[in-house]
């Protein structure tokens, strides 16, 4: 039983190695270049048209710079618009341009790949063990953010 738990240890390390390394470099989203914290950030957007700077700082627990930056990147490669809001002209909203959902898309899609890889490789997991699993990634999250 130790033993597995050092192999599930490691596997975790392993995890979290490629994606901190991953942060570092972007990958091909329908023919766009994206870094993971821009996808999030355009993930956001997509599934909450309308969403401003803030309640994208608020969600993703990043400093208002951080989404401001990101955000103008996006805008720069014609994925975002920004809008004034209809309830208040200071408010800038967020939304997809044409090329924008093209990306989202096949965002999505790659996450539909994946849950169906992580369903298929789970097979009949008990929901009690995948509760414990839950716990473990959550006791490597709060290692990473210390």
């Amino acid at each position: 039983m130790n033993n597995d738990i050092e192999k599930l240890s490691a596997a975790f390390k392993r995890m979290i190695h490629v994606l901190t390394a991953g942060n570092n470099r972007p990958s091909d989203y329908a023919g766009i270049m994206l870094f993971r914290a821009e996808v999030h950030i355009l993930e956001l957007i997509g599934k909450n048209p309308g969403i401003t700077s803030s309640a994208i700082t608020a969600k993703m627990n990043v400093t208002k710079g951080a989404v401001s930056q990101i955000t103008a990147k996006l805008f720069a490669k014609n994925l975002i618009i920004k809008s004034p809001s209809i309830h208040d002209i200071k408010t800038l909203e967020l939304y997809l341009t044409d090329k924008g959902k093209e990306v989202f898309i096949c965002h999505e899609t790659r996450e539909r790949a994946l849950k169906k890889r992580i369903i298929s490789e789970a097979g009949n997991i008990k929901p009690e063990e995948i509760n414990r699993l839950i716990s473990i990634v959550d006791v490597m999250t709060v290692f990473m953010k210390d």
